[in-house]
């Protein structure tokens, strides 16, 4: 049996769409049949060689994937079971979603949520996940309500778009930050109270501001990370969980010595498996289909993915990039 995939076969190649024969099964992994995938930003990196993401050669990019078991090693999982994956390495370290069948060690696989179809959960991906994450690790430190507003940077985005539905669902009072002002209706519509550019929220530039924010999800990085924390509430919290504007952090102690305010890492890919069950079993609780629904999304076919891959650098795409693998006519 062949697998039709994006291959990468060197540093530097062009991808191609090309039928490998597929390898013998390995011990307590997981073969699954593709449905769907999706373009993250990281995704998006590596199909254009803007970043590098790869690990090793030859590689099929793709960190996300939600199918069905087609053969198994592993006692843990049976065939025909529903499943997904995010991160772990998954098209970065070993073969991703890009491609009709994918070989995963069972430590990385989840079972599929009994309330998500396998197009709903990559919908939501590694981009859901990480808001979900986001969420998760922050009221774990007791972040609540009424510490005060929870600033969102690049909202219109994929982690950005649910971070404010996952947020204003929970009663938070959201503030959207976003460069894209046709996306205020948007933004409120995922229930941002207030929508602002970077230049309408006035920062500031002072170690320790005025406090404004009980909180934050920040994607930008940088002086941005900086001034959230400078203004965020006695013992907030602020998710750092992107770099889009730079990978630099300049601040003082002071944000958390005298307000116990803390910034939080959101590492989605490396999420301990125990985690990982806790923030998508919130998230199967949370995100009802009518919700799923607010958030802006495109589904494209396999074969478009070089071509949108390159329109996260264009400024072309808010929400989410659904990749169609396989369709269910498709299936034997």
């Amino acid at each position: 049996m062949n697998n039709m995939g994006y291959w990468f076969f060197n540093d530097g190649d062009k991808g191609q769409f090309q039928s490998i024969p597929l390898a013998k099964l390995e011990a307590n992994h997981v073969r699954i049949r593709a449905d769907y995938s999706s373009i993250n930003y990281k995704d998006a990196l590596a199909v254009t060689g803007k970043g590098k993401i790869f690990r090793s050669y030859p590689i099929v990019p793709g960190i996300d994937v939600a199918g069905t078991v087609s053969e198994t090693t592993s006692n843990h999982y049976n065939v025909g079971d529903k499943v997904l994956v995010t991160g772990c390495g998954l098209g970065e370290t070993f073969a991703g979603g890009y491609q009709e069948h994918v070989d995963v060690d069972e430590a990385h696989v989840i079972p599929l949520p009994i309330s998500f179809s396998t197009l709903d959960a990559m919908l939501i991906g590694t981009a859901g996940f990480t808001a979900g994450l986001a969420l998760l690790r922050m009221e774990k430190l007791d972040q609540k309500p009424d510490l005060g507003p929870i600033l969102i940077t690049g909202a219109s985005g994929g982690v950005g778009s649910f971070a404010v539905r996952l947020f204003s669902l929970k009663g938070y009072e959201v503030v959207a930050q976003s460069e894209k002002t046709n996306k205020r209706d948007y933004l409120l519509s995922l229930g941002a109270k207030n929508v602002d550019t970077l230049a309408s929220l006035h920062l500031g530039n002072k170690p320790l501001d005025t406090i404004r924010f009980g909180g934050g999800v920040d994607s930008l990085g940088g002086e941005v990370l900086s001034k959230m924390v400078a203004q965020t509430n006695l013992y907030g919290n602020v998710a750092s969980i992107g770099l889009a504007a730079s990978a630099k952090i300049e601040s003082t102690v002071m944000p958390h010595i005298l307000r116990g305010a803390s910034i939080i890492g959101i590492s989605s890919a490396n999420t301990p498996r125990r985690m990982r069950e806790e923030v998508w079993s919130m998230l199967s609780r949370t995100l009802t289909k009518e919700n799923l629904s607010l958030i802006e999304h495109t589904i494209i076919n396999f074969d478009q993915i070089p071509e949108m891959a390159k329109k996260f650098f264009t400024r072309e795409i808010s929400g989410r990039v659904v990749v169609k693998i396989a369709s269910t006519q498709d299936r034997s």
